[in-house]
């Protein structure tokens, strides 16, 4: 009787070690399709941005002016691109905008034109590699590879005032902000701004799976180490934080604030009610002058 439950937990013991290898392999091989969401399961979101709701297709319907762009990265993938410009045109400060994960551009479309017509700013849109009309598929260095291409074109072909340039970026936006205010120091950036964006990816998996942050050193293939680049800008950074963010605790972004130490100017806006998604919107009239009080001071501050 012993010699059969011996075998019998040996037996499982054995299956539960291939399952957790195939989930193993799973979670490694699959990784980026897990994290990047360009339509993600249960919302019902739209693929591409012509399939959006009348308002959300392009800016157009809500009558701002715009040129769409395709933009060739390095290891040739076309990214697409819109910049939408003021009644002031080249004029007016531009706003590089890097969207949350989840979902195409197009669906930021209120925060678009609240920049445009509400703050007056120039904003330069663009979709990720495998979101919208973008070519290829998501990745950690495929992002890098579209910023990098986002941060040439603005600095060096677009038809704007590139002393006036500014990042802005939320949630994975927030980090590709980063990136590329980390990357490119040479360039002339006037500020940057994120919001509820994450210290690194190992530490949202601490976070959301824990059950698995022992494992993370082998699991893990992209990392986006916004709190070790964070160190090193000196371009004066606004951190827009919602205190009730679920995804992301707002100590990541405390924590990155505490980092940025040698930003010349920094600045923390709590949003007492806001969540991981609608911080801006929970904000209400308050939202939109603490993004002009910044820009302002940022375009006051000489080299």
């Amino acid at each position: 009787m012993l010699d059969r439950i011996a075998s019998f937990l040996y037996s499982c013991a054995w299956w539960l070690a291939i399952l957790i290898i195939l989930v193993v392999v799973c979670l490694y091989l699959f990784q980026n399709k897990l994290i990047y969401q360009p339509t993600p399961m249960g919302l019902n979101l739209p693929p591409t941005p012509d399939l959006n709701p009348q308002g959300y297709r392009n800016p157009s319907e809500r009558g701002i002016a715009y040129e769409e762009f395709y933009l060739t990265t390095s290891d040739n993938v076309k990214i697409h691109t819109w910049l939408m410009t003021t009644s002031k045109g080249s004029s007016s400060p531009t706003f590089i905008f890097y969207h949350e994960n989840a979902g195409n551009f197009a669906l930021r479309m209120d925060s678009f034109e609240s920049f445009v017509k509400e703050l007056g700013v120039n904003v330069f849109a663009v979709s990720y590699r495998g979101y919208g009309f973008s070519q290829g598929a998501p990745s950690e260095q495929g992002i890098y590879r579209d910023a990098d291409r986002v941060m040439r074109f603005i600095f060096e072909e677009a038809p704007i005032d590139r002393s006036k340039v500014f990042l802005f970026g939320r949630s994975l936006g927030g980090a590709t902000s980063i990136y590329s205010a980390w990357k490119f120091q040479e360039f002339p950036i006037r500020g940057l701004i994120i919001e509820n964006t994450f210290t690194s990816l190992d530490d949202v998996v601490d976070n959301v799976m824990p059950y698995i942050s022992h494992f993370k050193s082998l699991l893990l293939k992209n990392h986006w180490p916004s709190a070790e680049r964070i160190k090193t800008l000196t371009v004066p950074i606004l951190f827009i934080s919602g205190l009730q963010d679920e995804l992301i605790p707002c100590e990541q972004m405390k924590r990155l604030h505490d980092l940025a130490i040698n930003s010349r100017s920094k600045t923390f806006y709590a949003v007492e009610n806001g969540d991981h998604n609608s911080t801006w919107r929970i904000a209400g009239e308050a939202y939109i002058p603490k993004l002009k009080e910044f820009v302002e001071k940022c375009l006051a501050i000489r080299d």
